[in-house]
C-alpha cells in the first residue's frame, strides 16, 4: 500500500480508501482510489493471507475458512468433514473436540465441553 502525504487508510466497507487533507485553494479535484486490502476480517477477528479458523455456519454446521485476500478481504469456507480437525466455538473462542472450560452462568460454575459431532456442539453442566 502506498501512502501520499497527508494521506491516511480508512476502511468503507470491504476495502480502503486514502482519506486525503491539505491546504489550498479548494479548486483542485480529488479522486479517491481503492486499496487492496490484504487481510481478512471475520467475526470481528482479522486473518492474514493463507490462515485458517473455525467457525459454525446459520444451521450450526462447522466450516473451516481460509484467508485468500484477493485485494478485497475475500475469505473461503468449506464443511469441515475431518472429525480430528473439528472445533467448537463458544463466545469467540475455538476449543477442540474434549477440551474443557469453566463459565459462570447465574452464580454458577458450570463446566462446558466440546463434543463436537459435526456441528461443533457444545455442553455445559
Amino acid at each position: 500500500m502506498t501512502y501520499q502525504p497527508g494521506c491516511t487508510p480508512v476502511q468503507v466497507g470491504c476495502c480502503y480508501e486514502m482519506q486525503c487533507h491539505g491546504t489550498g485553494t479548494g479548486t483542485g479535484t480529488f479522486t479517491q482510489m481503492p486499496v487492496a486490502v490484504d487481510e481478512c476480517t471475520a467475526n470481528g477477528q482479522t486473518y492474514q493471507i493463507g490462515q485458517q479458523w473455525y467457525m459454525t455456519n446459520q444451521a450450526g454446521y462447522m466450516l473451516i475458512c481460509t484467508c485468500e485476500g484477493n485485494g478485497q478481504g475475500h475469505y473461503s469456507c468449506s464443511a469441515s468433514n475431518n472429525p480430528a480437525n473439528e472445533r467448537c466455538v463458544y463466545e469467540g473462542q475455538t476449543y477442540t473436540v474434549g477440551q474443557t472450560w469453566q463459565i459462570q452462568y447465574q452464580g454458577y460454575t458450570l463446566t462446558c465441553t466440546c463434543v463436537g459431532e459435526g456441528t461443533g456442539r457444545v455442553t455445559c453442566a
